[in-house]
């Protein structure tokens, strides 16, 4: 991946694409190059590791979600981003937007 300004937003596409069970292997595999190199270059790049990156990125998608669906319960919205654990989806949700899903599903309703 010598060119990763090109490669960058084809590999965030395949990100948002397969947000709800992406890893860094599938990544790596997709791209033709090894796991670590792709976990090594994507934290130089962006700043973040990559498990960081895809959980902002899996609770802002499901922000959106309570936004577009509000008759969803948290329960089906985390299984829709990824997450297995509710309370471990509830628990970052509200870390990251200091507000817990319940409470923000009632403000968008």
């Amino acid at each position: 991946m010598k060119d990763w300004d090109k490669q960058k937003p084809l590999i965030l596409s395949f990100i948002q694409e397969h947000l709800q069970k992406v890893t860094e292997e599938t990544i790596a595999k997709a791209f033709g190059i090894s796991r670590s190199y792709f976990s090594r270059k994507f934290k130089e790049l962006m700043g973040l590791s990559f498990e960081h990156y895809i959980l902002t990125q899996r609770l802002k998608t499901a922000k959106d979600i309570f936004h577009q669906h509000p008759s969803l319960t948290i329960e089906e919205v985390s299984g829709l981003v990824g997450f297995k654990d509710m309370h471990y989806f509830s628990r970052q949700f509200k870390r990251l937007f200091s507000l817990s899903p319940t409470h923000f599903r009632h403000k968008v309703r």
